[in-house]
């Protein structure tokens, strides 16, 4: 019997295994370890499916398919979506993982200067359910000398005036969404880097 296993779920299960000395694996995907790669995620309109690796207590790797199944939830918007990995075959039972998807990276349209000491950016609105924008100016394009950063608190919105500026000074521009789950802020990356000469 040395080479028998026996997969159960239940103490019992695991007693008789001990008794007859038969290798004895958990089926219970509660008791596997299910994990997701750390990097970030960003919103896409056909929705984000991150690869999901799951091995049990032995450490041994399950095969999706054969052992377990994947389904995703509200991962088809910015904001807290969920991964649930389902037992088949010899394993049963659920577990789930969430993860945050942050906005897409902002297209932006323009950056001019329609007063004197203002600078006015223009962006394409983001998709999947934005909290709102920054935009960002600065003097240098590493956004550290005189750098301003405003929040604008408007899903739709499209554009955002920046006053109080040095006129005759070149300024960089950038723009950025963020999603807000449960008072924290994803900020997606930022967008390509505009430039202007304010009046």
């Amino acid at each position: 019997m040395e080479n028998f296993v026996l997969y159960g779920y239940t103490s019992t299960a695991e007693t008789y295994a001990s008794l007859y000395n038969i290798k004895y694996i958990d089926a219970r995907i509660s008791k596997c370890k299910v994990s997701i790669p750390n990097s970030g995620y960003y919103y896409n309109s056909k929705g984000v499916k991150p690869a999901v690796t799951v091995r049990n207590a032995n450490g041994d790797k399950l095969k999706q398919g054969t052992d377990y199944s994947v389904s995703y939830a509200n991962n088809k918007k910015c904001g807290k979506a969920t991964v649930t990995v389902t037992g088949k075959g010899k394993y049963t039972g659920t577990s789930s993982l969430t993860f945050i998807i942050k906005p897409a990276k902002v297209k932006i349209v323009s950056a001019k200067s329609p007063k004197a000491k203002q600078v006015k950016a223009v962006w394409k609105k983001s998709a999947g359910g934005v909290s709102g924008y920054h935009v960002q100016v600065a003097l240098d394009k590493k956004f550290k000398k005189s750098a301003k950063l405003l929040t604008v608190k408007k899903p739709g919105a499209a554009a955002k005036t920046v006053t109080g500026l040095k006129s005759k000074k070149i300024y960089y521009v950038r723009v950025r969404a963020f999603k807000t789950v449960n008072k924290t802020r994803y900020a997606g990356k930022w967008s390509a880097v505009k430039t202007v000469k304010c009046k």
